[in-house]
């Protein structure tokens, strides 16, 4: 399985976002950090704004896109907006056409799982931060509901109350449940070996595996492919015959 730049590129910038917004690092770092995310967006949107056809279309088709970049964070200096844009960066990832995110939930329809994950997570370290008397922090309640949820279970933080633990025993059971999904969907994506296929099936394959986000220029392109492998499978029928 070909595995694009601009996939590791997005991973490697969606790990980034999601690290910079879990871990609670020291000021000059976590500045630093996010200045270097901020770079990363601003050269991502000049490079896609430059390489599109009608540049106006690309603005009003992405939106998200032109919000994350602009500097609100450094404008105003709220803690609170600075995350918000954070979010904002990593929801324009995972919104992206093409994206490795985009095609991955399109093709083995987990979007719809992956939501409702991240409503529960969200809810239940909201309530968590209110309901337990000993978690201080938004970020704390966070932490705690993703090692949970992932049934790591650090016991760095425990629920005393009973409606914290209801909910505790409720990202357990979806936990278990979401690590054989997970566990289930990420080995039928990578078992796929087509290095056996000709160039042109491997390019139909590909292709393929990106519905329903096919263009039709792409489906043009596979159609050639096929015509192209339809010639040599027959130029190679009738030499061995």
């Amino acid at each position: 399985m070909r595995i694009s730049f601009e996939a590791i590129y997005e991973l490697i910038l969606a790990a980034l976002l999601m690290f910079s917004l879990t871990v609670d690092l020291p000021s000059d770092q976590a500045r630093a950090l996010d200045i270097f995310i901020y770079v990363l967006f601003v050269i991502d949107f000049t490079v896609r704004f430059f390489a599109s056809d009608n540049k106006w279309k690309y603005i009003k088709n992405n939106p998200l896109e032109l919000i994350a970049i602009l500097p609100l964070g450094e404008i105003f200096r709220a803690a609170r907006l600075v995350r918000l844009l954070k979010v904002l960066r990593l929801i324009v990832l995972f919104s992206r056409k093409h994206s490795p995110f985009d095609v991955f939930f399109s093709k083995y329809h987990i979007d719809r799982a992956v939501i409702i994950v991240g409503v529960l997570l969200f809810a239940a370290s909201l309530s968590m931060r209110w309901i337990e008397p000993d978690f201080h922090t938004y970020e704390e309640a966070l932490w705690w509901a993703i090692v949970t949820t992932t049934t790591v279970g650090y016991g760095d933080f425990i629920p005393v109350t009973t409606a914290g633990r209801i909910i505790a025993s409720i990202l357990m059971i979806v936990g278990i449940g979401l690590i054989g999904v997970v566990t289930g969907t990420v080995a039928a994506f990578f078992s796929r070996d087509n290095r056996t296929l000709p160039p042109e099936a491997r390019h139909v394959q590909e292709t393929l595996n990106r519905y329903p986000k096919i263009t039709t220029r792409e489906m043009d392109d596979m159609i050639a492919s096929i015509e192209k492998w339809k010639e040599r499978y027959k130029k190679e029928e009738d030499q061995s015959s």
